[in-house]
């Protein structure tokens, strides 16, 4: 694993995006974002208007770039977002788990602003990350 600036882990997530051939897993821990995610969907989703966000951060991902590219690739794509008190388990962070083989480990700091990631390579061991995506799974529930 090697730990990398912010600018330099998005470089590398979109590279390992860009390549994924089955699928992408992300898990979020809901946390403080508003330091650098601040978004009307966000304010929606912490004040529990969970129906109003999601209405929101669809029309917010309409003009996302990211948004954009990650809806054009032919993937299994899920994003499980992490609202009870499993989050220990996830080390006050969150992760991005591609075709089972890499993993990009975002680094926060307290109020939610991400100051760097880790970045484990296909071949490094990412079982704990495996192992977790497997054991939330078992929780999730869709949005819509």
């Amino acid at each position: 694993m090697k730990t990398v600036s912010r600018k330099e882990g998005d470089r590398i997530f979109d590279q390992f995006l860009a390549e994924a051939k089955q699928e992408w897993f992300k898990v979020e821990v809901l946390q403080d974002y508003t330091a650098e995610d601040d978004s009307p969907s966000l304010r929606a989703w912490l004040a529990g208007n969970r129906k109003e966000a999601l209405a929101l951060l669809k029309k917010e991902a309409q003009n996302s770039e990211w948004s954009k590219e990650l809806g054009r690739l032919v993937i299994k794509k899920t994003r499980l977002r992490v609202v009870k008190n499993l989050s220990r388990r996830i080390s006050n962070g969150n992760c991005k788990a591609i075709d089972d083989d890499r993993v990009i480990k975002n680094n926060y700091v307290a109020g939610g602003r991400c100051v760097g990631m880790g970045v484990y390579e296909r071949g490094e061991d990412i079982s704990y990350f495996l192992n977790l995506k497997n054991e939330l799974s078992r929780y999730k529930v869709p949005l819509v």
